[in-house]
């Protein structure tokens, strides 16, 4: 039985036609230029079992070109049956050849959960093993799950996470530890890959438990896997959650990136814990840090947090100065100021249309448009 999300596939039985159709469609795969023989491979489908011996022997031949050994294997893909898979893992042991090895991998992608068997076992030999954790991770069947795990004892870093990723799409009791354990791995790569698993099980988990496992990494030696942690538990409302991003955004020796990162969590949380952190640190914050704090606060869907918002923004607003270095902010500020106070905000926007700044005046005239 295949997966769900393979295409069907063509029985190997009938459908057959006659010679001359066979051997034309072969000698196009053999000799036609590269257009003539992907056109050709279509056609493969609709010989049936009368191609695949035809194909076999092609694919098994050294003496033709790569590229002819590459449209073979790829059209033995259309065909599921034990003599195909047999000959298409045979091939790919005998081969050094690193196109060949995809072409292949991708034959048996598409045979699918029936091909799963014979992927697995060339887990056990090192040169083979990324191109079928490549290959068994496309399956997308639960049969995979247990091979996919051998793969994370590879010692190629893209390996592991291409396993680790396509496991994680799984709800089976060997996922989350295999991915919490991931989190710890050598390799940045399969951290982060170990991370986005852990949001795609977020709903399966504990949320105290979720928020544990993420925060470690917001400490994280690679700054892209800190990020994405931050972006992670951004998705949760605990205050647990809340107080980790806080304590990265206050720590003074936090890189600009995280900051902004979860400064960006914070507003995504939308609570009043998370908003009186950024009112916190907004004294000492980087003008850069200040504007992603506005620009995530005027997208605040929470109702019972904008007015609280409105009025942080007027407030900040008040004392910076109409000079260009400031401008930028205080535009972004009038904005948000409209956003979130909508009619509330009509008063301090008509204040704004007198600005120095022709900037501000504009965008408090925008503002008050969709208010008056």
């Amino acid at each position: 039985m295949t997966s769900s999300s393979q295409p069907p596939l063509v029985p190997t039985t009938t459908n057959r036609l006659d010679d001359q159709s066979l051997y034309a469609v072969m000698e196009t795969l053999r000799f036609g230029s590269f257009h003539d023989r992907w056109e050709g491979a279509k056609q493969v489908a609709e010989l049936g079992d009368d191609a695949v011996a035809e194909l076999l022997a092609v694919l098994h031949d050294t003496d033709v070109s790569w590229e002819t050994r590459w449209f073979a294997a790829r059209s033995l893909g259309s065909f599921n049956s034990p003599e195909v898979i047999s000959g298409l893992i045979q091939a790919f042991t005998g081969t050094q050849d690193h196109e060949l090895h995809q072409a292949i991998g991708e034959a048996l992608t598409t045979i699918g959960q029936p091909a799963i068997g014979a992927l697995a076992q060339l887990l056990d030999e090192p040169r083979h093993c990324p191109v079928a954790v490549r290959a068994l991770a496309q399956i997308r069947h639960p049969d995979t799950i247990l091979p996919l795990l051998r793969g994370l004892e590879s010692g190629q870093d893209q390996t592991r996470a291409i396993a680790i990723a396509a496991v994680a799409q799984f709800n089976h009791p060997m996922v989350l530890p295999a991915v919490c354990q991931s989190l710890d791995d050598p390799s940045p790569r399969v951290r982060l890959a170990a991370l986005d698993g852990l949001v795609n099980l977020k709903s399966q988990v504990d949320p105290q438990d979720w928020v544990a496992w993420l925060t470690p990494r917001l400490g994280d030696s690679s700054l892209t896997v800190a990020q994405r942690a931050a972006h992670g538990l951004g998705r949760s409302t605990l205050p647990a959650a809340t107080q980790a991003l806080l304590a990265v955004l206050m720590r003074s020796t936090t890189l600009s990136p995280l900051r902004i990162a979860a400064t960006r969590a914070l507003c995504w949380q939308a609570t009043p814990q998370a908003l009186a952190g950024i009112v916190a640190a907004w004294p000492a914050a980087s003008l850069d840090l200040r504007l992603v704090m506005v620009q995530g606060l005027s997208l605040i869907t929470a109702p019972d947090l904008h007015p609280q918002v409105m009025a942080h923004c007027v407030n900040w607003l008040a004392p910076l100065p109409a000079t260009a270095d400031q401008s930028a902010l205080r535009r972004q500020l009038v904005t948000a100021i409209g956003q979130v106070g909508q009619t509330r905000a009509v008063p301090y926007l008509r204040l704004w249309l007198a600005d120095a700044d022709d900037g501000v005046r504009l965008h408090a005239e925008a503002a008050l448009r969709q208010w008056t």
